[in-house]
């Protein structure tokens, strides 16, 4: 019994450094071209930051439920590759776990400064936690999620522009 609890204890000590890490890392950039409110889904987001660095930095130390949005093996905290990263929050009633599903996705488009669409490469959420007997899960309601693109060499971070695509219901 004691070691289920400083199991449970240590879990949530990691977990909440990892989000501490989260809020420090990577250079908090103003874009002009990303600032929202977005209305998704549902939803109506606010940005909460936008973050320029290596990829292994913006998910080392983090607990995070992540999606690619193409088959990909790659260990992204080994990743040295420059990654933007938006933090986007859907106020007081969250967002649902169960619409953050790769096909929701495919509306937001980030383009560079002469119109080229850079690829979403996943997403990621904090909303996750422990539990001893069911493992790790993600909470019902979410808070945000972050969106996260791998910068290409040669574009400048801060003239990137953030839009939503229609979607196929409009």
């Amino acid at each position: 019994m004691l070691k289920k609890f400083l199991l449970v204890l240590i879990s949530a000590l990691f977990l909440l450094a990892g989000t501490c890490a989260a809020e420090e890392t990577g250079d908090t950039l103003q874009c002009e071209g990303i600032v929202g409110p977005y209305v998704w889904m549902d939803y109506e987001l606010s940005v909460d930051s936008v973050r320029v660095a290596p990829c292994s930095e913006l998910f080392g130390g983090v607990t995070l439920g992540s999606r690619t949005m193409k088959e990909d093996t790659r260990i992204l905290v080994q990743i040295q590759d420059p990654m933007v990263q938006i933090r986007l929050l859907a106020g007081e009633d969250g967002i649902a776990y169960a619409d953050l599903i790769q096909d929701n996705f495919t509306q937001f488009m980030l383009v560079d400064a002469s119109g080229e669409e850079i690829p979403l490469y996943g997403f990621s959420w904090w909303g996750v936690g422990f539990d001893p007997e069911k493992g790790f899960g993600s909470a019902d309601v979410q808070e945000g999620f972050l969106l996260n693109y791998f910068l290409p060499e040669g574009v400048n971070a801060e003239e990137l522009v953030l839009t939503l695509r229609p979607s196929d219901a409009e």
